[in-house]
C-alpha cells in the first residue's frame, strides 16, 4: 500500500515566552493556525527505513528520526520508503522540517493499521520537536509548554494571507537567544483569542504580538522591510512575522487584492494561502 499526504504549515497568530522551563525550553503561550502550503510525502512498505528529502541527509532529518521512533514504540519489523517533497520553505518559522516529522508518523501509523493510540504519536511528537504534536492535529490551537499542550480554539476570522519571505537566515536558537538578550514584545492571548472568535481583524491586530519579532528583525534586517512594504500595500489589512520567521504574514480581504501586492517583493518566496481545518490530509 503506498499513501501519499500533505502536512499543511503553520502561521503563529500569536506568541509570547512566559520564561524558561524547569527542562532548559522556553515556556511558550502562542496561537497556531493552519495554512494551504503542504509538504508532500509519499510513503511505502519496506525492508528498511529511507527517508529522501533534497537537501538534506537522511540522519538529520526530522522524519527520519520520527520514523525511528515510531518503529521503536510499535515493535513493527520492517521499515518504509519515504519521499519527501518540499513546499513548505526551510527556516520560514512555518514548520517545515516538524511538518515533515508529523505527517511521517501519521502516514506510518495508518499504513500500519494503527498500532499506537494518537496520544502516543502526540508523544512521539513531542520528542522531536515542539511544534510537531500541533502539526498532527492542524486547524486553530492555543499551545503552551514548549508547544506540545494543545486546546483547540475558535477561529472565525478566514482572511487571505501572503506569505513573503524576508531574505536572511534565522534560526531558532538564534531567535530564542535574542529574545533571552534583549526581550520582546507581549500580547494578551486571551484578548486575541475573544478577536479570533468573533472574527473580529481589527480587534486582532490591536492584541497580537510575536515576542521574537524585534530580535529576528535584527539578526535579518530584511524581515522589518517586508513588514513595512507589506503594510504599505493596497489592502493590507496588517502584518506579523510567524514564528522565529523569516517569512512575515500579510492580512488581505481577498485573493485579487493579495496577488496584486507580490510584484512588489521581487524574487523573495511568496505564497498566497488560507486557514485550514486539518493539519495532515490523505490524498
Amino acid at each position: 500500500m503506498e499513501l501519499t499526504v500533505n502536512i499543511c504549515a503553520k502561521i503563529n497568530l500569536s506568541l509570547n515566552i512566559l520564561g524558561i522551563l524547569d527542562n532548559g525550553y522556553h515556556d511558550v503561550d502562542t496561537v497556531m493556525q493552519s495554512v494551504s502550503l503542504y509538504d508532500t510525502l509519499t510513503v511505502r512498505p519496506a525492508p528498511v527505513l529511507t527517508v529522501d528529502c533534497p537537501g538534506i541527509p537522511q540522519e538529520q532529518n526530522t522524519a527520519y528520526k520520527a520514523a525511528r521512533l515510531f518503529f521503536a514504540e510499535s515493535g513493527i519489523p520492517g521499515g518504509a520508503e519515504v519521499t519527501i517533497k518540499k513546499g513548505i520553505p526551510f527556516a520560514s518559522g512555518m514548520g517545515g522540517s516538524s511538518a515533515d516529522a508529523a505527517g511521517l508518523l501519521v502516514a506510518l501509523n495508518h499504513m500500519y493499521d494503527d498500532p499506537l493510540s494518537h496520544q502516543a504519536l502526540l508523544h512521539i511528537g513531542a520528542r522531536i520537536g515542539a511544534d510537531v504534536c500541533f502539526l498532527m492535529e492542524g486547524g486553530a490551537m492555543r499551545c503552551q509548554g514548549i508547544g506540545e499542550q494543545l486546546t483547540p480554539v475558535i477561529n472565525r476570522w478566514d482572511p487571505v494571507y501572503l506569505a513573503v519571505r524576508a531574505d536572511g537566515f534565522v534560526t531558532a536558537g538564534q531567535a530564542y537567544h535574542q529574545f533571552d538578550t534583549l526581550g520582546g514584545a507581549s500580547c494578551d492571548t486571551d484578548a486575541v483569542l475573544t478577536a479570533l472568535a468573533a472574527g473580529d481583524g481589527n480587534a486582532f491586530f490591536a492584541r497580537t504580538a510575536n515576542a521574537l519579532e524585534d530580535g529576528c528583525s535584527r539578526l535579518a534586517p530584511d524581515i522589518a522591510h517586508v513588514l513595512c512594504l507589506l503594510r504599505s500595500s493596497a489592502g493590507c489589512q496588517g502584518a506579523f512575522m510567524t514564528g522565529s520567521g523569516s517569512v512575515c504574514i500579510g492580512v488581505f480581504p481577498d485573493e485579487t487584492a493579495a496577488r496584486q501586492a507580490i510584484p512588489a517583493f521581487g524574487e523573495r518566496f511568496t505564497a498566497v494561502l488560507h486557514n485550514t481545518a486539518r493539519g495532515v490530509i490523505f490524498r
